[in-house]
């Protein structure tokens, strides 16, 4: 669920998202606590920046419903039952805990709050699988990008998934002591996640080491077999990706 999670909101340069209010929901929204009316608005100017026609409110409303929606757990009432499988049924987003409802302290309307801290469930490997694939946008060979970038940058992993940048660092720790071609260095006080090859290729193997090497798997299709036998929606889905400018 994670990795579906960066896939959702990854960014490309250049390219317009296919889902630009959960892009600017989790990457480019300057608050951790926010009402429907806040979210919706800061999405319709963002998209108006983006897109030579601008977006219809109501639809917009509707998406911020559907993003509270998918990941905010329901809550229970006093003495109820928890609920977590109903809960899951309903939509398996809610499992990573990245949104939680509160009421506000004063007028009771509702309000939603982005979680940040360690993620307990999110796999090492799919957040190094992220910063070489954040990586990869900007290089395309040996080099290297700091654990700030990776933590703060609109787009970055570290917005995507909540976390800060001790977290981040800790998790490329464990991988690099197990991939080679990985480390993370210091240098003038500042830290970075070194890579010694194409870090999209990088990426990948890290990604495949999570799931048990399944590509040297009997039958599993070749990148150059799977590129050419796409289904019909595989060209649209391999560039809907993000990419906003700032107001």
């Amino acid at each position: 669920m994670w990795l579906l999670h960066w896939w959702l909101l990854c960014s490309r340069p250049g390219a317009k998202s296919w889902a630009p209010s959960w892009y600017v929901a989790f990457q480019l929204a300057p608050f951790a606590r926010f009402t429907a009316s806040d979210l919706t608005q800061l999405i319709v100017r963002h998209v108006n920046l983006s897109y030579a026609e601008a977006p219809a409110g109501a639809s917009i409303a509707k998406d911020v419903d559907c993003i509270t929606k998918m990941y905010v757990p329901a809550k229970r009432a006093k003495g109820g039952a928890p609920g977590a499988f109903e809960d899951l049924l309903a939509c398996p987003f809610r499992e990573l805990s990245l949104m939680e409802a509160v009421d506000h302290p004063t007028s009771g309307r509702s309000e939603w709050e982005f979680t940040t801290g360690s993620r307990i469930s999110l796999p090492d490997r799919v957040v190094a699988y992220a910063c070489l694939d954040y990586a990869a946008r900007t290089a395309r060979g040996a080099g290297s990008i700091s654990l700030a970038r990776l933590a703060n940058e609109h787009g970055a992993p570290g917005r995507a998934f909540r976390v800060r940048e001790p977290d981040v660092a800790a998790a490329l720790e464990r991988v690099a002591a197990t991939t080679p071609g990985l480390q993370v260095v210091e240098a003038v006080g500042q830290r970075s996640l070194a890579f010694t090859s194409d870090p999209f290729e990088l990426a990948w193997d890290v990604l495949d080491a999570q799931y048990d090497n399944v590509r040297k798997r009997s039958g599993f299709p070749t990148r150059r077999r799977n590129g050419h036998t796409p289904t019909p929606s595989s060209p649209k889905l391999r560039h809907a990706n993000s990419s906003f400018r700032t107001p």
